[in-house]
């Protein structure tokens, strides 16, 4: 018969004796772990892979709950985080979309029950000086330790306080944070020193002086217009009111801009619309804003980020002192490069962010396309921290990149093997036409290669099941024909379930 060329590896299947009892002893092991969201099989041995960051770190297989996504568009990167969020709910974690784009995560978010909040279309806003919660957590936090002392436990009343001293100084800096980041993406350019300086006085004086409701970019705007002395102290006019206003000129433009109806203004510039719950599933749907304003987008995303987290470190406070319950949340960062592309320091209020998630019971994703997406950025340092942002997160998972983005650049994040650099490389190739829908069918579609630290990669093919596929239908629209003169006369197009993937 001669000689065969390959020898295939037979398929493994995982059971309890009592199913395969009659195949007994012939029955091999996997060093793949059956922990978290099943994937899909392993596309050597047939296996099962289960793989998420939230359960295995759980089971002590990672040291902090966080994943990177990297793959080409098309090939399957959200369908991958649609399932992960669907199993960790089922498994009681709440999923936290931080900015849906396109939008690909609202209909799961509504099939759980969640909440949809809408920013961007001139209708909805989001007050990027809005405390949220706080003010009642702290109120919730006080209360608890003047029971505490009246009931002789001092060292509790003391811990409670300490908690909301800490909860707010943790939000003043990352309001300040987040409000410079915004000027700056108005303006295009970083800012100086002294303003920041005087932004952050001007923050603190409304703190002290509006109590009855929440201040607005407006109340901001009209502290720098008319400064109190702590703010004039802080811009170092000595005294001299012309030199003030040289000083204030540019900062008070790029605010007067953010007050307005239009630009970053159609998104900040009054109240928000629908605070942010944490007792249900959420995502915000930043899908009116246009894809081209890359400064309204990335600010856009840069605010949904401070409030997930703002609100997801919350509840782990509350919950450590038992004044909520203990809620785990999975957050969702995708389309990462949107944001980090539209201006430099934006990585380092990323990474401000995201650090030590394991310390507020929450875990993470984040996804983009490719390497190349996050280094196209001027800055150098801003290049360094997007390497060390994916080089940290503990799984990373490549779908189909070019040959050229793995020996490139994911090498200098992770270890990949000659082979493994193959197998990413070869999913990113063009598909062959299938005659019967008309479409070139990736061949990555659905391949991902999974790694853990010098661990040998887990290559594993995901299967969308008929439910998942209802909110992948990414190509829609590309199915209806397109015809001059009455639709009714078109020929109806054969769903093809492969478009399904995104």
């Amino acid at each position: 018969m001669g000689t065969a060329g390959v020898a295939f590896t037979a398929p493994e299947f995982r059971a309890s004796t009592n199913q395969i009892c009659g195949m007994w002893p012939f029955a091999a092991g996997s060093s793949v772990p059956m922990v978290g969201t099943p994937l899909g099989r392993h596309q050597f041995t047939g296996a099962p892979v289960c793989c998420d960051p939230v359960s295995w770190f759980r089971a002590g297989l990672i040291r902090n709950p966080s994943m990177f996504i990297l793959g080409e568009p098309g090939l399957g990167k959200t369908s991958v985080i649609h399932r992960i969020c669907t199993a960790l709910y089922g498994f009681g974690t709440i999923p936290i979309v931080l900015g849906d784009i396109r939008p690909d995560y609202i209909g799961m978010i509504r099939a759980f029950g969640g909440q949809v909040i809408t920013i961007g279309d001139g209708e909805h806003y989001l007050n990027i000086l809005d405390p949220g919660d706080l003010p009642d957590a702290i109120r919730l936090l006080e209360d608890a330790a003047r029971a505490a002392n009246v009931a002789g436990d001092v060292q509790k009343a003391a811990d409670l306080l300490q908690a909301a001293e800490g909860r707010l100084a943790s939000y003043q800096a990352q309001r300040l944070s987040l409000v410079v980041m915004v000027v700056e993406l108005s303006r295009r350019e970083r800012l100086q020193t002294v303003e920041r300086n005087i932004i952050a006085a001007a923050l603190s004086h409304l703190d002290d002086t509006i109590t009855d409701r929440v201040p607005v970019l407006a109340d901001l705007l009209e502290v720098v217009q008319n400064p109190p002395q702590s703010v004039r102290t802080v811009s170092v006019d000595r005294g001299d009111d012309d030199r003030y206003r040289n000083k204030t000129e540019q900062l008070e433009e790029d605010l007067i801009a953010l007050t307005q109806g239009v630009g970053l203004g159609a998104a900040f510039s009054k109240p928000t619309s629908e605070p942010m719950r944490r007792d249900r599933p959420v995502v915000f749907d930043l899908s009116a804003i246009n894809e081209d304003d890359k400064a309204l987008l990335a600010a856009a995303m840069l605010a949904c980020w401070s409030v997930g987290m703002m609100t997801t470190k919350l509840n782990s406070v509350l919950a450590d002192h038992g004044l909520a319950p203990r809620r785990h949340y999975f957050i969702v960062l995708d389309e990462l490069h949107r944001a980090l592309q539209a201006g430099s320091g934006v990585i380092d209020h990323l990474v401000l962010l995201t650090r030590l998630n394991r310390s507020r019971d929450s875990g993470q994703v984040m996804a983009t396309h490719t390497m190349a997406d996050l280094e196209a950025v001027p800055d150098e340092h801003d290049r360094e921290r997007a390497r060390e942002l994916v080089a940290h997160s503990q799984i990373k998972v490549f779908g189909g990149l070019p040959p050229v983005e793995v020996k490139e650049r994911l090498t200098r994040i992770t270890e990949i093997t000659g082979r493994e650099a193959d197998l990413i490389g070869s999913w990113s190739d063009p598909g062959v036409l299938d005659e019967r829908t008309g479409e070139a069918i990736p061949p990555g579609r659905g391949k991902f290669l999974i790694k853990v630290g010098r661990r040998p990669g887990i290559p594993v093919d995901v299967v969308l099941t008929s439910v998942e596929a209802d909110f992948n239908r990414i190509n829609d629209r590309w199915k209806v024909a397109s015809r001059l003169g009455d639709p009714t006369t078109s020929p109806d197009l054969q769903e093809d379930p492969d478009d399904d993937w995104e």
